[in-house]
């Protein structure tokens, strides 16, 4: 099996059915569970989305980290949670993408979010953040890694996937959030589609021991089976795996994106 021709994994959702009309998709996707649930609900309109139901199952954890360039910040002063994001020696040295241009920026704004014993706390939390980053955001969430290594900012959170590409880098290190860091990611189903047993199928194949080897070699995507350790990356147990409330991340979505865009402009 050669998965070398995809440059980042990508997910097929099946078919979906609107009113009276009925067809096939092939959907391809980054691999982003909200994105993925967002996508779906834009399909689908008015009456015709509280009809749609999926079926969802874990394809990959997806940890989230924190990268520093060591000769910009002493090891001792970086942070191992959420809330250290808001240390004022970190004020306008934070890369971060705005969740507006991506999906991984996105999961990582929800995830602070659902950190805290409230949504409202959650926001406290954000605003906190925003303030931090000085007024400054990024683009693209590729930025973020590549902008420490380049010594313009300090830290910058992003996926773990991209930290390790600068495992040989001896100025660059990364951390996980001592809570609330991986995610995990999915690959969903619409109930009742006309095509559910291939789609069944290629669940099978993203899920399969072959698949999610090749996830990791290729990729650096952790397995989410049990049966295969993953390579280069730590186990799994020393990464806390957060409460993500995937339904409220994909039913609120631009709602989220204006606050948090409301908060940036002041």
């Amino acid at each position: 099996m050669n998965m070398r021709k995809w440059q980042k994994p990508r997910l097929f959702i099946g078919a979906l059915r609107r009113g009276s009309e009925e067809r096939s998709i092939i959907l391809l996707v980054d691999i982003d569970a909200a994105d993925v649930f967002e996508a779906v609900a834009e399909f689908f309109d008015g009456e015709h989305q509280r009809e749609c139901a999926v079926e969802r199952e874990d394809v990959s954890p997806l940890p989230m980290v924190f990268i520093y360039n060591k000769t910009m910040l002493d090891e001792a002063d970086v942070p191992t949670t959420w809330e250290g994001l808001c240390n004022e020696n970190l004020k306008g040295k934070i890369a971060y993408c705005s969740p507006s241009k991506s999906g991984s920026a996105y999961t990582q704004l929800c995830t602070m979010l659902f950190s805290q014993p409230t949504i409202e706390e959650g926001w406290d939390l954000v605003g906190k953040f925003i303030a931090n980053l000085d007024g400054k955001l990024q683009d693209s969430s590729g930025n973020c890694h590549k902008l420490v290594a380049s010594g313009e900012y300090a830290l910058g959170v992003t996926i773990e996937k991209s930290a390790v590409l600068y495992a040989d880098n001896p100025d660059i290190g990364f951390v996980y959030p001592e809570q609330n860091s991986a995610v995990p990611d999915g690959v969903a189903l619409i109930k009742d589609c006309p095509n559910e047993e291939n789609a069944k199928l290629f669940i099978d194949f993203v899920t399969s021991a072959e698949c999610q080897t090749a996830q990791n070699a290729d990729w650096a995507r952790r397995p989410v089976r049990s049966d295969i350790a993953p390579k280069g990356l730590c186990s799994l147990d020393e990464c806390h795996v957060g409460n993500y409330d995937f339904s409220y991340a994909a039913s609120h979505r631009d709602e989220i994106k204006e606050q948090f865009n409301d908060l940036v402009a002041g």
